[in-house]
């Protein structure tokens, strides 16, 4: 099934500024309403994209947690990148495999995965959870979270 389907007018109407009919995997972008609202609203769309394309993930060459998300959409990534810097983050946008166009975003710093994981996290309990392992595996002495 393509496209989005409701029967309530209002949910349309609220969704429909945030949605268009000829929307494009490799080319969406992140709405000017997203990109210019509240702090609060920026983190929600983070996590929900988080949720729907974002993973944990331990990088073993270089001993550490990261968060990512990857992409066929590079400008769509850069819009993300951006609602990520805006809220106080340092994030990569990389090739993902060299001769193929996807692209990812990855948090890497420390804090800022601890951060994430505090203020924007997944609200998928498997990915969630998987964070909460690798973190307190990486750094046990130093996990403040319950």
């Amino acid at each position: 099934m393509n496209g989005f389907y409701t029967t309530s007018a209002r949910q349309f109407k609220n969704l429909s500024k945030y949605y268009l009919p000829s929307w494009n995997t490799r080319k969406w972008r992140v709405s000017l309403a997203i990109r210019s609202s509240s702090t609060d609203v920026r983190r929600r769309f983070v996590r929900g994209y988080f949720d729907a394309d974002g993973y944990p993930y331990f990088h073993k060459a270089r001993n550490r947690v990261v968060v990512k998300v990857n992409s066929v959409n590079n400008r769509g990534l850069k819009d993300v990148r951006g609602l990520l810097e805006r809220l106080g983050y340092h994030p990569g946008l990389y090739t993902r495999y060299k001769g193929r166009a996807v692209w990812e975003v990855t948090i890497q710093r420390k804090k800022e995965v601890f951060r994430f994981f505090d203020e924007i996290g997944f609200s998928i309990a498997r990915k969630q959870n998987k964070l909460l392992k690798m973190l307190k595996q990486k750094w046990p002495d130093e996990f403040k979270y319950k």
